[in-house]
Parts: C-alpha cells; structure tokens; sequence
C-alpha cells in the first residue's frame, strides 16, 4: 500500500503526499513509457532521432489511453 501516514505532530497538509499517491505515480510513470516508446518506435523505423515526439500528441502507443487505462486499473486495485 502506498498510503504513508504523516508522523504525529506534523501538519495534515504536505505537498510532499503527491508522492505517496499510488495511483497518480502509475499513471504519470505510464504516460513517460508510452512518450518514451513513440521516440524509440520513430528512431527505428526512420533512423531518425525526433524529440518532438516526447511532447506531441497522437500517434501509437496513445499516451492518453495508456494513462487513462493505468488509473482505471489503479484505483480499481
């Protein structure tokens, strides 16, 4: 489980709880593979290096469907 209880005495409120946020983590780790995997799949096909890719939109692997389907199955678990 990643839910971490603050010590006692600390404040409720962290910005550091974003990171015990299981779900969140998998969906952003998620969208960074399926942005990685377009560069690799471009390098290959056209021998080519295209940075572009990290941040555009579209193509194959959809990183707004492999995020979207990681969240679903995280929160479902």
């Amino acid at each position: 489980m990643c839910v971490v209880a603050p010590p006692p005495g600390a404040p409720s409120f962290s910005y550091l709880a974003v990171f015990s946020n299981c779900s969140l983590i998998v969906a952003v780790l998620t969208f960074a593979i399926a942005q990685s995997i377009k560069v690799l799949t471009t390098w290959y096909k056209e021998n080519r290096w295209d940075a572009k890719q990290l941040v555009g939109s579209g193509g194959i692997p959809s990183s707004h469907s492999a995020t979207v389907t990681a969240l679903a199955v995280a929160v479902g678990l």
